[in-house]
């Protein structure tokens, strides 16, 4: 029955969507206006071309789309190849069960170790979403090269989004991850159980230093499994993302044909008593900072400011920042990403960002007090 919702829901979503949307042409997708691509960490553009991003070996990460003669039921799905925690190694890893009964499903994701994974008894995980239109194969790049960071090594996670979920096999990929009926689950809450778990066993996990990252619909996703496992979270940093569990967040969502997009949003409150985790939200100017497609539009500077309201009424500590630019991952560098998080571990009470912000976030960021009951 929770199956069934979802799917009805979603196609509804979905066909709204694809009615309205000019980016699609002979079944294939185009690029999205906006660019989700990981801009450069020194000069903070926010476009960049694709030659300008470096890939992995195409051999070691077979990232190959799947076409409609490919698909099939999610029965066979399921019974062709799977791997089980032990067959984990790093890289690529495709078919790892997450979920229990009719929500099970064959995930895959990419892992990356810091050099000695076999040193220490824990490590600092870091989870990384990707957004609309791109790969986690091309985003993992993003955080990649700060695994062996001096100050905080840490296993790097990022999985890949479904293609089966939100448009049913058929392109732009990015958009399939179960973010949008949530009420009584989500598959990707599953598979960040399933693979906190599996790392635990096989690595070992610093429980004070487990973090969540995105951008864009990675951004929606990573708030999503914060406000399920809001105890396993210890800090979140997301770049144009929004949480639609927050009434005003989904009402800023407008219409799409006379319909509130509002209406399809189905997300829980947060547990009364939860870890105020502290998040830094990123987003662009107000009006350049968007995604849309036909008539809808969303605007992830707005988002950011309500969010950050939001969450600080429930007690968290937020870190609200505009680049200025438009839909990127721009302002804010890696080193920027993981300073923070090694700077805020599980249970802080009070950020230390609160007495100042770290050289170079001043121009952009302000610090969001906690609002007081």
């Amino acid at each position: 029955m929770k199956k069934m919702k979802k799917v009805f829901l979603i196609a509804i979503l979905f066909v709204l969507v694809v009615a309205c949307s000019s980016n699609k042409e002979n079944g294939k997708n185009e690029e999205p206006d906006t660019d989700d691509r990981v801009a450069d960490d020194e000069t903070h553009q926010d476009t960049e071309t694709e030659d300008e991003i470096e890939y992995p070996d195409e051999e070691e990460f077979d990232d190959e789309e799947i076409n409609d003669s490919e698909l099939q039921d999610d029965e066979s799905d399921t019974e062709e190849e799977t791997i089980e925690c032990e067959d984990v190694v790093e890289g690529m890893n495709r078919g790892l069960i997450a979920g229990t009964g009719n929500n099970e499903l064959p995930r895959d994701f990419i892992i990356r170790f810091p050099e000695n994974i076999g040193s220490r008894d824990k490590w600092p995980v870091v989870f990384l979403f990707h957004g609309y239109g791109d790969s986690a194969v091309n985003f993992e790049n993003f955080l990649k090269s700060e695994v062996n960071n001096i100050d905080m090594p840490f296993i790097l996670i990022t999985p890949v989004a479904r293609d089966d979920l939100f448009t049913f096999g058929i392109p732009p990929k990015g958009l399939d991850w179960d973010m949008i009926d949530i009420e009584d689950g989500s598959a990707e809450v599953d598979l960040f159980d399933v693979l906190l778990q599996c790392v635990d066993s096989r690595w070992g996990v610093d429980e004070e230093r487990v973090y969540l990252s995105g951008f864009s619909a990675g951004a929606i996703t990573a708030n999503s499994i914060a406000l399920f496992r809001p105890e396993k979270i210890a800090s979140v940093f997301t770049y144009s993302g929004a949480h639609f569990s927050n009434p005003d967040a989904r009402e800023a969502l407008g219409e799409i044909s006379g319909i509130k997009v509002s209406d399809f949003f189905s997300w829980p409150d947060f547990e009364e008593n939860h870890n105020k985790y502290t998040q830094v939200l990123v987003s662009g100017a107000e009006g350049k900072d968007t995604w849309a497609t036909g008539g809808f539009a969303i605007d992830f500077n707005q988002m950011a400011d309500l969010d950050s309201q939001y969450l600080a009424s429930l007690g968290h500590s937020v870190i609200l920042c505009d680049h200025g630019g438009g839909h990127s991952m721009s302002g804010l560098s890696k080193k920027d990403v993981v300073r923070f998080f090694l700077d805020h571990p599980a249970q802080v009470e009070t950020s230390p960002y609160k007495s100042g912000l770290p050289e170079g976030w001043e121009d952009i960021c302000q610090f969001v007090e906690k609002i007081q009951e």
